[in-house]
């Protein structure tokens, strides 16, 4: 196999990667989550457990306001995260590398899904967030022998 061949192989590899973990897998979650918010999350006893009200910006707000609000924009924001990300990967030719700060900004995103799943004992997050960050720092690495093969 020749030196041209190899690192076309590096380069597939770290895109799939990348695809997998930081585009596919956001937008399933996030899909899931904005699903399961509205089909399991928004029933009549979550409403009255969560009519407690607390300050939040010097006003009264019910728990059932902030936690919608916020639990909804989380699945959003996880799908615009791999619509980003998709972005990333049709930007750069499919001969190019992958720049290195998306790469980085998503191992950081795994490292506080790892965090979320330890503390909360979520045990898809924490697993899930270990798989992820395996295979960013198998893209991380291979996108660094890539740039160094390409200088």
């Amino acid at each position: 196999m020749t030196g041209s061949t190899y690192y076309c192989r590096i380069t597939k590899t770290a895109r799939i990667f990348f695809l997998l973990v930081a585009c596919i897998f956001p937008i399933l979650v996030g899909g899931l989550h904005t699903a399961t918010h509205f089909k399991e999350l928004l029933t009549p006893e979550i409403y009255e457990y969560l009519q407690k009200k607390v300050p939040l910006l010097e006003e009264e707000q019910t728990l059932w306001n902030i936690w919608r609000v916020v639990s909804f924009m989380m699945g959003i924001c996880f799908i615009v995260i791999g619509l980003i990300n998709i972005s990333i990967l049709r930007l750069v030719p499919k001969t190019k590398s992958l720049p290195l700060l998306p790469i980085i900004a998503m191992i950081l995103y795994q490292i506080s899904v790892v965090y979320v799943g330890y503390t909360y004992e979520g045990d898809f997050q924490y697993y899930g967030g270990v798989f992820g960050i395996i295979l960013l720092f198998t893209c991380l690495i291979m996108t660094i022998k890539i740039k160094n093969y390409d200088s």
